[in-house]
């Protein structure tokens, strides 16, 4: 195993726009990226280099990646295995860095969406802080000199006033902390979208990225005449979908004991209906090749369309949710206690 640093997400889709040119231009993979090593950024260039040396010992490229250990992700190698099995590498790893450049720009645009924020909320909570330092005492002081009855209203600004070193400080020290260590532990996982699922349209446009993706594997490998039940497997290893990599096996499971493509697909509960009804029939109709071009170029659509749509939308609604949160959290500590104030003026 490899104890370089690990390779980004920007050096892997650099690595491959290199290998597609390789693979299309016909030069040797050990020669040509061992001629990279200069034209390249230094984590790169090392990368390149160890590659060459394992492919001149006569490794195939996906066991030489896989030798890089988890630095490379295991989805890579095994899109690498599964373009060099159907002898279609450069349209295998075309199909991954469409994918991944729209994960990459997906999580820019979500750092991005959340940067603006980010900064609101930072200066609301400075703001806060100091109007409960300040006001508050106030608000307190007037009751306690016109003997207001206690309520919940004024009962909220003491506990708030009180704890004051607590949530003004330590909160956000533990927010930071808590999201470093996070970094930290889901490294492996940071450059998938997988790793923020829970921002709302994420998980859409990964489901049909990895849709789309199993799809265009499955097809270079059966085109190529790969038998279908290693075909299977194989695009499921593919994905970083872990319910789609079950569905695969499954399926690849069933067919190897004799059923047929309509029969084992039911039990791929994780595809979609629409693909699961299409691949059953065009089975029977003998057009599995040209329905699996169809659904891989539908699903990139949706994908791309539902990226479109997340990279609109996510920085208004973050913007619009945090500002109202601050707006009505800073509305309701001012406006009771003012009107309870008021309320008790006017009965003195």
């Amino acid at each position: 195993m490899n104890s370089a640093a690990p390779p980004r997400l920007d050096d892997l889709l650099a690595l491959n726009r290199e290998i597609i040119a390789l693979v299309k231009a016909g030069i040797p993979l050990e020669l040509g990226l061992r001629g990279l090593g200069g034209s390249v950024a230094s984590r790169l260039s090392g990368l390149t280099e160890r590659l060459a040396d394992r492919l001149s010992n006569g490794l195939s490229l996906a066991d030489a990646l896989e030798q890089e250990g988890p630095a490379v992700s295991p989805v890579y190698t095994a899109v690498v295995g599964a373009g060099l099995q159907s002898g279609r590498l450069g349209e295998a790893l075309e199909s991954l860095t469409l994918s991944a450049q729209v994960n990459q720009d997906a999580r820019q645009r979500i750092a991005l969406a959340l940067v603006y924020p980010a900064i609101v909320l930072v200066i609301g909570h400075a703001l806060f802080v100091l109007f409960v330092l300040t006001v508050t005492p106030a608000y307190l002081s007037t009751a306690e000199m016109f003997r207001f009855p206690n309520c919940l209203a004024f009962d909220v600004l003491r506990m708030l006033h009180g704890s004051v070193p607590i949530w003004g400080v330590l909160i956000p020290v533990a927010l930071v902390a808590s999201l470093i260590v996070i970094l930290l532990v889901r490294g492996p996982r940071a450059g998938s979208l997988m790793a923020w699922s829970l921002v709302p349209g994420v998980a859409s446009v990964h489901r049909y990225l990895s849709w789309s993706q199993f799809v265009e594997l499955l097809r270079l490998q059966v085109s190529h005449g790969l038998p279908l039940e290693a075909a299977f497997r194989r695009a499921g290893d593919a994905t970083d979908n872990r319910r789609l990599q079950k569905a695969a096996a499954r399926v690849s499971d069933e067919l190897q004991r004799g059923a047929s493509l309509a029969e084992a697909i039911p039990h791929a509960k994780a595809l979609p209906p629409l693909m699961r009804w299409m691949l059953a029939t065009s089975e029977q109709e003998g057009t599995l090749i040209q329905t699996l071009e169809l659904l891989s170029a539908s699903y990139r659509r949706r994908a791309l369309h539902r990226a479109a749509m997340f990279k609109t939308w996510l920085p208004v609604i973050t913007t619009v949710c945090v500002s109202g949160v601050i707006v009505l959290v800073y509305s309701l500590l001012f406006f009771i206690p003012m009107t309870e104030l008021w309320r008790g003026l006017m009965h003195e």
